[in-house]
């Protein structure tokens, strides 16, 4: 079971793991955000615990980055679905005590990424009209969060997907946006070919492969936070 000590201990290993890849920065702001796969073919990962310990070496990473830690979560299959933000509090048991227990736990489909990224990207930069009192009023197109902080978004799949080019129009659309989705697919690598193609073709996007979760801290952390991402965050930090 992992414990308050190895989160401490993981948040030094993701610090080391950003100074090898080049951030220079010590003061990094960023939201930082978690799409999860619940299609079918992925349930094996929520009951085996893999999931559990993914989510668990990913909030060092925001506490790195995030100034209170936490990961805002959705879940994903052919819909979209948000859910409980992974945080300090609920480390060690996110996945077994909030997710598996939660009003999703026996949903599984198939495999849409448009859906759960267009809710993301209008989560962090979505706009909005508003009027004044009563409905009155010239309205004023303003920002749903009402920031203007970078995303980081993990992307977490076993599987290819069947909306491939819905993907590549929404990923088109928002490609200048200061938005990076680290794509990390677990499995092995012949089922991630169309996140390479999208990781090769947009400079906000990345992809790494683990073929399974049964790495180290050091070794995940070193993979994630390579020189792209680390460039990114250079520039927007």
């Amino acid at each position: 079971m992992s414990n308050k000590l190895s989160l401490e201990k993981r948040t030094e290993t993701v610090k080391l793991s950003l100074e090898k890849a080049g951030v220079q920065r010590k003061d990094i702001c960023l939201r930082v955000g978690l799409a999860l796969d619940k299609s079918g073919s992925a349930e094996g990962f929520y009951h085996n615990g893999q999931f559990e310990e993914l989510v668990d070496r990913l909030l060092p990473v925001s506490a790195n980055m995030d100034d209170d830690g936490t990961i805002d979560t959705w879940l994903f299959h052919t819909r979209s679905m948000e859910v409980e933000s992974a945080t300090p509090k609920n480390y060690g048991g996110y996945i077994s005590n909030v997710i598996m227990k939660g009003k999703y736990k026996n949903e599984w489909g198939g495999t849409n990424y448009a859906p759960v990224m267009k809710d993301i990207h209008h989560h962090y930069f979505g706009k909005e009209e508003k009027k004044g009192l009563f409905g009155f009023g010239k309205a004023k197109t303003v920002s749903v969060t009402d920031s203007d902080i970078p995303a980081l978004v993990f992307f977490i799949t076993d599987g290819s997907n069947s909306d491939r080019a819905e993907t590549l129009r929404l990923l088109d659309s928002i490609k200048d946006e200061p938005v990076y989705w680290m794509t990390v697919g677990v499995g092995p690598d012949s089922y991630f070919t169309f996140l390479r193609e999208i990781a090769e073709r947009y400079d906000n996007v990345g992809f790494v492969n683990f073929n399974n979760l049964n790495i180290t801290d050091e070794q995940m952390y070193n993979a994630i936070i390579d020189g792209e991402l680390a460039a990114w965050i250079n520039k927007v930090s």
